[in-house]
């Protein structure tokens, strides 16, 4: 089989590229590297702005992932955190990732009621249908935008949905 110039690019590229553990060395001549668990070598964790950049680089991950799953309702994130503040596209991403539905719910919430009732329904159907356990994430916690435990349930969904399931893991 002739390769591609494309191709033939993308392999010399790999064989030049470093792979994790030598990227990792090289970094740990600097002051203070950051290991991929986000502390210093010292074990030390992040400080303020290295932890808003990772928060960053996990929002726009996680906004691509679930704009991934969501393109077979033909829905996408803008922003992760405040689309999922109303229920309405937690629900959609709930139901397109679990191929199960949630029943009525409110499409268009205007009061505060409707959006805790819809991301309450989202939650159930992924902890008493799907047993997915989740700890200390409740609907408040998604309607008042808390993107550190909103980014943490989109984490539990990519382990589940993804990663177990992709490798036929059981829990």
């Amino acid at each position: 089989l002739a390769l591609s110039a494309l191709d033939l690019n993308m392999s010399r590229e790999r064989s030049q590229s470093k792979t994790w553990a030598e990227r990792y060395e090289s970094s740990s001549s600097k002051e203070s590297p950051v290991s991929p668990l986000g502390l210093g070598d010292s074990m030390e964790p992040l400080d303020a702005s290295e932890e808003a950049e990772w928060k960053l680089i996990q929002k726009k991950v996680f906004t691509r992932w679930c704009n991934e799953r969501l393109k077979v309702v033909e829905l996408s994130l803008d922003d992760l955190v405040l689309d999922f503040s109303d229920g309405v596209r937690l629900i959609a991403l709930v139901q397109a990732l679990s191929r199960k539905m949630v029943g009525r719910y409110s499409k268009k919430p205007r009061i505060y009621a409707q959006k805790m009732e819809n991301v309450q329904l989202a939650l159930d159907l992924l902890t008493k249908v799907e047993k997915i356990k989740l700890i200390n994430i409740g609907s408040g916690d998604i309607v008042s935008c808390n993107s550190k435990l909103i980014l943490g349930l989109v984490w539990t969904l990519i382990l589940h949905y993804q990663i177990s399931v992709g490798f036929g893991i059981d829990e």
